[in-house]
């Protein structure tokens, strides 16, 4: 009897082994999730036929992203494309790693229009309209609404904007003819051709230089037309051609050039600026850096003095609170009053990501003055609530740097339309918020490549 027990007992736990294995089995064990699709947005969502719209999108935990309509693979965590459809599209994007594939669409509407007008002939002249036999005239125009246009004499199709040279042996009549589907309008002009010598001074068309501004080191090319000199110098290069040319230029410093065309009536000038930016890259170390965060659970810590800065809400400590970071830059050293500056971005170290999902991080523009040493959740300066701009932040984004463009704000704390009391950094939304980022701050030192830097481009006038 006991050994009949003994084999109904093995035979009950075998049984129950068996059921765990076949519920393991029926679930397909623990297996991993799918990607999450963040953001898939198109802006522009509406344009006008022949325009483009930016697709961007932030996806979580994917191994590849591709895009329909003939786009592919993209970057899987998070990037932009151009489009130019020319109808209405809508765009799937696919996400997918080992557990499968999410999708999201974006459609991006194209208007049509329709052509209810004819043409209009904003001018059309001989910019010289009176010449010497053998000199040359430059004839001008500017059309709009025209699928074509035409100059008679032998000129034929030309573009809806532009300039043509044309040296006629007599006066001649020159007619613009502008087409759409509505219709057909004209203009004329005559280029009038003189026996006689000079009786005007020469006229200086164009003298450009492109670019306008460049880099040390760089160069920008000087262009001109002239017409009617005898001769045409550029101060600190010399003669040049009499009509038309280009010369390649390298200055070091901003400067203006200025090309004079003489004939026998006299002589004119005109000037061309090419502007030499420079780039300053400001990374203050632990003793020039000013930069802290406060945090709502501990209201009278400071930690001016930490090597990190949390923005979001921490999340792993009872009860969460809410994190800001306050940063400030000393710009009087390095860039001068009177710069003008073309481009300024902040650039921040993300070192860790704690939560699902990502959230937006805004930036705002200090108005009180705070110190590192003793700024805290319960002392905070003053703010302006406009937002400057923003960043997307997620897991994806741990390792990267994350930038923020702050031109215009530079450009009134240098030029003094604003007092520099620096940025802070918080969550736009921090009612909703349960995440946190983590950058490196002035104080960190395992790496000091990865502390806050703010690069600024800029020129003096």
């Amino acid at each position: 009897m006991k050994n009949k027990l003994k084999i109904s007992s093995y035979f009950i736990k075998l049984s129950i082994v068996f059921l765990i294995l076949s519920f393991l089995l029926g679930c397909g064990g623990i297996t991993p999730s799918k990607p999450i699709i963040n953001t898939f947005t198109a802006t522009p969502p509406t344009i006008a036929s022949g325009e483009s719209s930016t697709l961007s999108w932030t996806v979580t935990d994917a191994t590849s992203v591709t895009i329909d309509q003939g786009i592919g693979s993209v970057a899987v965590s998070s990037g932009t494309s151009s489009v130019t459809p020319g109808a209405t599209t809508t765009y799937t994007l696919t996400a997918t790693n080992s557990a499968g594939s999410v999708t999201a669409t974006t459609t991006v509407t194209v208007r049509s229009a329709e052509v209810t007008s004819k043409p209009i002939i904003n001018g059309f002249v001989a910019l010289q309209p009176t010449i010497t036999s053998g000199q040359p005239s430059t004839l001008g125009w500017s059309v709009t609404g025209a699928t074509s246009v035409t100059i008679d004499q032998g000129i034929g199709e030309v573009p809806a904007t532009g300039t043509y040279s044309v040296t006629p042996s007599t006066t001649t009549t020159y007619k613009l003819t502008a087409t759409n589907s509505a219709g057909s309008v004209t203009a004329t002009a005559t280029v009038t051709v003189s026996s006689t010598g000079a009786t005007s001074k020469p006229i200086i068309n164009s003298f450009t230089a492109t670019p306008l501004m460049i880099s040390s080191g760089e160069s920008s090319t000087l262009r001109w037309s002239v017409t009617g000199a005898t001769s045409v110098t550029i101060q600190g290069i010399g003669p040049v051609e009499e009509s038309s040319g280009e010369r390649l230029v390298r200055p070091t410093t901003t400067t203006t050039y200025k090309l004079t065309a003489i004939n026998s009536a006299g002589s004119v000038d005109e000037t061309a600026k090419v502007r030499v930016g420079e780039t300053k890259i400001i990374q203050p170390d632990p003793y020039k850096g000013k930069d802290a965060y406060v945090e709502e659970v501990f209201p009278t810590v400071n930690t001016g003095n930490f090597d990190t800065l949390f923005v979001g809400k921490v999340t792993t400590l009872p009860p969460p609170g809410l994190t800001r970071a306050y940063l400030q830059f000393d710009l009087s050293s390095y860039i001068p009053a009177d710069a003008v500056i073309t481009e300024a971005k902040l650039k921040l170290y993300q070192s860790l990501y704690s939560g699902s999902g990502g959230f937006s991080i805004g930036i705002y523009r200090v108005k009180g003055i705070w110190y590192e040493s003793s700024i805290t959740w319960s002392h905070q300066p003053n703010i302006v609530e406009e937002g400057f701009g923003s960043i997307t932040v997620n897991s994806s984004s741990t390792g990267t740097w994350r930038n923020l463009n702050i031109r215009n704000w530079v450009q009134s704390w240098v030029d003094g339309s604003f007092e520099n009391n620096g940025i802070l950094l918080k969550a736009i939304n921090e009612t909703t918020i349960g995440a946190l980022c983590v950058f490196y701050s002035s104080d960190y030192t395992a790496d000091t490549s990865k502390r806050p830097k703010l690069e600024i481009k800029y020129y003096r006038p």
